[in-house]
């Protein structure tokens, strides 16, 4: 690897012209100088496609791709087929990295050869904004590609989202993201990318500032389109077929998934038939899910209550979730 490879910084842009000259700022003004930065306007309705146009004709290693609204998936896979760099990052349009955040990233994929590093990041509203300078990492955690998925997939270390991580481009060429799935998308496109992997490094340094805003993705009410994160992780769990250490994290991961959904949809009268589907997935693993020692203990006790009754695990995890919420 050279000292200084290139890093291609793929950015889906849609209607985000509140927040994206911050998030923009933070990309070219990052410490690490051998980069080029993606917008990949998808659509937008707002003064989003202007801005970006403006980076453009103000920064040489700032590129712009306009495409008709075809939705995030769309937006990253635009970015993957333009990246010329030997390594690539994602961010969302409305967060920010911090200063030296591919430097960061970089010098650990240099100094342990990993093909992927996953740092960390930290979430923020409008109402409690904050600001991260990142250090050297405190610790590194090397991690081999069975591993690596086990994290993935139990939810610990390696969070689903692409963002706050550096990708070895080659792991990911021919790897996109669904754009018929609108659910855990990214943990599916994580899935893969990693199977491709030789080590993964873990860094415990702040990477990443991940915006918490109404009208997101992540925040919207449910919908029937919801329901394809069980296509996702269903998904998984047909390809690990093939690797039998990885099917209790498979499970793991499908069960938790319905369990999510299923918390949104508990008292609906309108989506009785994806509850019922729900339901039938906690009750055929919470058994498996239970008894597995390296599941975290929270998925194996809302599986011990499956046991006895799914509707009342459901209400716990709700009750649970809804007072988390208050708190934050």
């Amino acid at each position: 690897m050279s000292s200084k490879p290139v890093v291609s910084i793929i950015v889906p842009v849609y209607n985000i012209e509140q927040y994206l000259d911050e998030c923009i700022r933070s990309l070219v003004q990052q410490t690490y100088q051998n980069i080029e930065i993606i917008l990949v306007d998808d659509g937008s309705t707002d003064a989003s496609s202007d801005i970006c146009d403006s980076y453009a004709k103000k920064y040489k290693h700032v590129k712009v791709r306009h495409q008709k609204n075809k939705g995030v998936s769309s937006a990253r896979n635009a970015g993957i087929k333009a990246a010329k760099g030997e390594w690539i990052i994602f961010a969302d349009g409305d967060d920010e990295m911090s200063s030296d955040a591919v430097d960061t990233l970089v010098n650990t994929a240099i100094k342990t050869e990993a093909d992927c590093v996953s740092g960390n990041f930290v979430s923020y509203s409008d109402s409690h904004a904050v600001s991260v300078v990142s250090t050297s990492p405190e610790k590194i955690v090397l991690v081999d590609r069975e591993e690596a998925l086990k994290n993935l997939l139990y939810q610990r270390q390696i969070a689903n989202a692409p963002f706050a991580k550096l990708y070895k481009a080659d792991c990911i060429r021919k790897v996109r993201f669904s754009e018929s799935i609108t659910a855990a998308e990214d943990l599916q496109f994580n899935y893969f990318a990693l199977k491709n992997v030789q080590k993964v490094a873990i860094i415990d340094t702040i990477v990443y500032l991940y915006r918490r805003r109404e009208g997101s993705a992540i925040n919207a009410s449910f919908t029937r389109k919801r329901m394809s994160g069980l296509e996702a992780t269903e998904s998984i769990m047909q390809d690990v077929k093939q690797n039998n250490r990885l099917m209790l994290a498979a499970k793991n991961r499908f069960f938790m998934e319905a369990v999510f959904i299923g918390i949104q949809i508990l008292f609906s009268s309108v989506y009785k038939k994806e509850y019922k589907r729900c339901k039938a997935i906690i009750k055929r693993y919470c058994i498996d899910v239970a008894r597995d020692r390296e599941s975290p203990l929270a998925y194996r006790l809302i599986a011990v209550v499956a046991i006895i009754n799914v509707d009342i695990a459901l209400m716990v995890v709700r009750l649970r979730s809804l007072r988390g919420r208050n708190e934050s």
